[in-house]
């Protein structure tokens, strides 16, 4: 049977198979911003032409030729380490409606020693600036451990700005590239400017975009922290259907400038609000401006220092979600997003469209606070999809002194931490398969529809922040127990599909494998000189020996229902 043989009829017809509606076809291309495991460019010098050119278009011919059997193909996603071979390009510029798509994309020819520009690879530029492009994901850093300058950063920013006519969809990934003796002592030496494509033909290149280009969608991870107001010289704010920003900020200023600008057409937004020093305490207020300053959105994922001001803003300005994701993380001048049940309430009411949820859930041994905010959850009719951290940080401790937390460290006979806290923190963070199935129930319950949620597929419990009791220190000598019994589970309702088993559900422990072999490192309780310490003695008042094993005696505690 020939390849063309064993693909799917509806390939052959149309390219692809096409989504139910325009939505579905959003949400697919969402893909093409997260990280596909993008390689790094590692450049040259070398200049003038691809290596082994020949070499490498003798083995992508038969898909090139393939290719051109296509003619109805709508994207073409290419993931290997180099460029395209010169075959497939001229394949793709044959089919007339064709959209490239590179997840490793790297232009070799751009990494060059300090202060010895060259002009771009011919063909490289030829790649880069093809009217077939539409998606570019690079991961680059300013240089190489290697001490290479790396101008892909800079490359990716004028392509945005409509060099490659019709690229919309851009990530762009820097990082710190190591310790390496080359990238130091280039680093801490005066830096050269990008001069271009082309510095060698001045009349040829291009350093500054002419005008902002009309993406689609931005996904930018700068390192180090930088300011998305640069962005706006290259892309026009107002055409984008979706950004991601994942970065701490240089100040709360970027965000008070984001608030001011014109991002009409979003409808995805993925944001990490965090700055530095006593701007912290600042982070939930801008936050909340930020998302008051937008338009209504479809998705929106947000992480970093946020809480009530950023959750209003929310529930009030955002009734149209359909995807929600939200972690705060936790300092102690910050003020923190923790869900109580009016919370859950208010997003059940103001977004009542929402399909998938993700969010912390503060446990608090399962009293009924606790259990009226899973029924909360339940209520949102639409939802399809729902990850819940259970979240065991202990918020009262986080204003414990450093000095406290060492003494505990130095004496753990008898700690400053009260066994209380301990104990709150090993119940807590014990979840075993009949609280998840409990959990589970009580969503269910919820819906107000004898028991059974009409949409709801799939829930996932993780257990977070338990033993945490300090801004800088867990519990070194819990984090044992709390490993071993914060289990994590995947509920699925009918995993068959089969119209005979709706009332089916399913579960299974996530990353179990990982969690059994960390306890084969931990079967016993660490004594010093063969006295019990403080986790030992909290462990076993709550569950007496029963076996010879920790690991098997401890059970979860059921919830407080009605």
């Amino acid at each position: 049977m020939s390849v063309l043989e064993k693909l799917p009829l509806e390939i052959l017809q149309e390219g692809k198979l096409v989504s139910e509606s325009e939505d579905d076809l959003e949400e697919d291309l969402e893909e093409d911003l997260e990280d596909h495991g993008s390689a790094v460019v590692n450049g040259g010098p070398f200049y003038g032409g691809l290596p082994n050119d020949e070499y490498i278009g003798k083995y992508w011919e038969p898909l090139a030729r393939f290719l051109v059997q296509l003619p109805r193909l709508l994207d073409f996603v290419y993931s290997f380490v180099d460029l395209p071979a010169p075959c497939l390009m001229d394949a793709l510029r044959s089919i007339p409606n064709c959209r490239l798509h590179l997840h490793n994309f790297g232009l070799k020819s751009l990494v060059q020693p300090e202060g010895q520009p060259q002009d771009i690879d011919p063909y490289e530029y030829s790649v880069a600036t093809c009217p077939q492009l539409y998606c570019i994901l690079t991961r680059c850093s300013d240089y190489t451990e290697d001490g290479l300058r790396n101008y892909n950063g800079e490359a990716a920013r004028l392509l945005a700005a409509g060099l490659a006519q019709n690229l919309k969809r851009v990530r762009v990934i820097e990082f710190y590239p190591g310790t390496g003796l080359g990238h130091t002592n280039t680093f801490n030496g005066p830096r050269v400017g990008w001069q271009g494509f082309f510095p060698n033909s001045p009349q040829k290149t291009q350093t500054q975009p002419l005008r902002p280009g009309y993406l689609d969608a931005l996904s930018v991870r700068p390192w180090p922290p930088a300011n998305l107001e640069e962005w706006s010289k290259y892309v026009e704010f107002s055409s984008l259907r979706t950004l991601k920003w994942n970065c701490h900020a240089p100040s709360t200023n970027m965000y008070r400038w984001m608030s001011t600008c014109d991002f009409s057409s979003l409808k995805t937004l993925v944001l990490n609000v965090e700055s530095y020093g006593s701007e912290c305490k600042q982070m939930d207020e801008v936050a909340g401006v930020v998302l008051r300053n937008l338009p209504p959105l479809n998705s929106l994922r947000l992480t970093g220092l946020f809480g009530q001001q950023a959750f209003q803003a929310i529930v009030q300005c955002h009734n149209t979600l359909r995807r929600l994701s939200l972690f705060a993380e936790q300092l102690p001048d910050a003020d923190r997003l923790r869900i109580t049940a009016e919370n859950a309430r208010e997003l059940a009411e103001n977004c009542a469209q929402l399909e998938e949820l993700s969010l912390q859930v503060p446990r608090s041994q399962g009293n009924k606070e606790e259990v009226l905010i899973y029924r909360s959850l339940g209520s949102i009719l639409s939802l399809r999809y729902l990850t819940i951290y259970l979240d065991c940080s202990e918020v009262a401790t986080y204003g414990l002194s450093d000095s406290d937390v060492e003494e505990y460290y130095n004496d753990v006979q008898y700690p400053k931490l009260h066994k209380l806290l301990i104990r709150e923190a090993m119940i807590n963070a014990a979840v075993d398969e009949q609280l998840a199935r409990a959990i589970y129930q009580e969503i269910e319950n919820g819906s107000s529809n004898n028991g059974k949620h009409p949409a709801l597929q799939c829930v996932k419990f993780y257990v977070t922040g338990a033993g945490e009791f300090n801004e800088y220190y867990g519990n070194i000598y819990i984090t044992p127990v709390v490993r071993s019994i914060g289990r994590s589970w995947e509920l699925i309702r009918n995993p068959s599909r089969r119209d005979d088993s709706a009332d089916v559900v399913a579960i299974q422990e996530l990353d179990r494998e990982a969690r059994e072999a960390f306890d084969k490192e931990t079967k016993e309780f660490r004594r010093w000189n063969g006295v019990m310490d403080i986790q030992e003695l909290v462990f076993r008042e709550i569950w007496p020996e029963k076996t010879r094993s920790w690991q098997t005696d401890w059970h979860s505690f059921p919830l407080m229902t009605d």
